[in-house]
């Protein structure tokens, strides 16, 4: 992670994860979790996706969002999660 920010961050915007193999270092079998923040400084973090049934937060920071990135889920179909 540390690689890539330094290889790329004052280019493009960069964002990188911790994986399970870089946080479960103590050889016990892995939790299938993932951990996504839901407020910053005060306010509501959304998840839009292009698969709307992953779309993630309070609704009305949702509706927020959708508006502020002229989102429409009608765009988009209905997949089963491959993830």
């Amino acid at each position: 992670m540390v690689g890539l920010a330094n290889e790329f961050g004052r280019r493009i915007p960069t964002i990188a994860g911790y994986g399970t193999n870089a946080t479960n270092d103590l050889g016990l079998k892995a939790l299938s979790q993932v951990v996504k923040a839901v407020e910053a400084n005060g306010y509501g973090t959304v998840k839009l996706s292009d698969n709307p049934a992953k779309t993630m937060g309070k609704p009305e920071d949702v509706h927020r969002f959708m508006k502020i990135f002229e989102y429409d889920p009608a765009k988009y179909t209905l997949e089963e999660c491959r993830y």
